[in-house]
Order: C-alpha cells, then structure tokens, then sequence
C-alpha cells in the first residue's frame, strides 16, 4: 500500500455504485465508431503507401543498375560510329560545313546511335519517374503519421 493511501478507501465505495458498475456497462461516445473506422482507413492507407514505397525502392534499385550497362553500351556505340569523326569536322573546317550544312547535318544524324541513346535516356526518365513517385509517396506517409498522432 502506498503511504499517503488511505487506510479505509474500500469504504467510500457504496453498494449503489457496485450496482451501477456492474449493472449496465457506460455508453459509448458519439462518434467512437466514426473515430475508430476512420483510424483504421488511415492505417490501412498508410500500409498501402509504405508498400507502394518498398516497391518503387526495389525497382529504383533495379534501374540504377540497369543505368551502368546501358550507359556502356551507348559509350561504346558512340565510339563506334563515325559521330566524333564528324563533329570534329565541325570545329576542323567549318567553312565546308558551312557550305554543306544539309549534308553534313543529315550525316550526323545517320551516324548517332539513336537506339542506344533512347535506351539511356529512357532509363534515366523511368528512374526519375519512379523518384518523384517515392517522394510524393514518402511525403504522403509522414503526413499520414502526423495525422494517425492526432487521431
């Protein structure tokens, strides 16, 4: 027992009061189910943002890797190809560039690898896709845990 209790407490306590207690449990507050079900909204849209996050981290990771072998492979593309040839020739002897800029501009387009530099810049578009996706996502859940700290 406590030192400060009071050494009669269990007296204070009237049979009318046992009665009421055990008798008829209290009523709930208005809205409690409201309150409860929306509780339960919010944690199972919060579940869903952190998986949704999960899932764009996995394939944010994927596409990471995904960039190093498609970067090579544009390198070596670009390395193949006569595209530095002729965009020396630019800076070499810009009067015959001058004088043949149709030629000279439609060469340089058949000679860049369009395939491999899309495959790059699409992965980079599809990486930062995802990123922004996280990040409104990664926003939606601290908002959500601010808002479960007031419910």
């Amino acid at each position: 027992m406590h030192q400060n209790a009071s050494l009669f407490r269990i007296s204070t306590i009237t049979s009318k009061s046992i009665q009421s207690f055990y008798g008829r449990p209290p009523e709930p507050s208005k809205g409690l189910f409201s309150r409860i079900m929306a509780r339960i909204r919010a944690e199972r849209d919060l579940l869903m943002l952190k998986r949704r996050v999960a899932f764009f981290c996995v394939a944010m990771a994927g596409f990471c890797a995904a960039i190093v072998p498609v970067f090579g492979l544009m390198r070596s593309e670009l390395a193949r190809s006569s595209f530095g040839n002729l965009l020396s020739l630019l800076y070499s002897d810009p009067d015959f560039v001058i004088d043949f800029w149709g030629d000279y501009g439609l060469s340089l387009l058949e000679s860049l690898p369009t395939a491999s530099i899309a495959a790059f810049f699409a992965t980079v578009f599809v990486f930062l896709g995802l990123l922004k996706l996280m990040m409104r996502d990664t926003e939606s859940i601290f908002s959500y845990s601010k808002f479960l700290k007031n419910v």
